[in-house]
């Protein structure tokens, strides 16, 4: 959800054991920062059948830009399913005043879902990104609709249990943030022949990504503070979930 153009991707997926494994969809954002979203995918486990972007743009600010939301569609086995990958506005500038921004994100997704459950009410949708917002925020909550794994909405957030427990994806004043979120439909999270383990999310992080500050804290490695390169992997922990007949 962060990525720099697609040179880096094909590297990526050319080097060590994961070559000749994953197939790439990726498409040039008109991020202001250069960033675009893409998605790696394993070719024995997922076929692309099309992709396309959907714009995020704010009327009230047109010359700000901002990451497409990636759409893919495809099939896991004989089943389709929809994948989209976000990376909605940052809180730079704070959460308030930077807060309308996801929540058009937000908007623009729910319009797309909403045309594909109209076609299909089963649809098998998995939202995936850096929403730079929180489970019970109001992009997500509201805007997006997803609620908790057990609840009776139609998309829920797997990452709402975690987050209910203090845990998250990014630290910042001393304090967890589930900025990174996995909302699927119902009939993914308890779908026939396919279903979410466990019904929930999971946050990955491993000695080598974690840096341990001087209060203790155990928090992603970064590989920038500020200008300074100091080797890290990345400012946040991925987050993952898997699925099972």
């Amino acid at each position: 959800v962060e990525v720099e153009n697609q040179q880096v991707l094909e590297d990526l997926v050319n080097t060590g054991k994961l070559k000749g494994q994953y197939a790439i969809i990726h498409e040039e954002s008109p991020d202001y920062r250069g960033i675009d979203v893409a998605l790696i995918y394993r070719k024995d486990a997922f076929r692309e059948i099309t992709h396309e972007v959907l714009p995020v743009t704010f009327p009230d600010d047109p010359e700000f830009k901002t990451r497409d939301i990636l759409h893919v569609t495809g099939k896991i086995k004989n089943k389709t399913v929809h994948v989209f990958v976000n990376h909605w506005p940052s809180r730079i500038g704070g959460d308030e005043k930077t807060e309308p921004k996801r929540v058009l994100a937000a908007s623009v997704l729910k319009k797309k879902v909403d045309e594909l459950c109209a076609a299909d009410p089963k649809a098998r949708i998995i939202i995936m990104g850096d929403m730079n917002d929180e489970p019970a925020n109001k992009s997500l909550m509201e805007a997006l609709g997803a609620e908790s794994p057990d609840s009776k909405a139609l998309l829920v957030n797997l990452m709402m249990p975690d987050d209910a427990n203090g845990k998250g994806t990014y630290f910042y004043s001393g304090n967890w943030n589930m900025l990174d979120n996995l909302v699927v439909s119902k009939s993914v999270l308890k779908g026939k022949g396919m279903l979410v383990e466990g019904q929930k999310g999971n946050i990955f992080s491993n000695d080598w990504m974690i840096f341990t500050n001087k209060n203790g804290d155990k928090t992603p490695n970064r590989s920038y503070v500020g200008n300074k390169y100091v080797g890290g992997v990345s400012d946040h922990f991925p987050v993952y979930f898997k699925m099972i007949k």
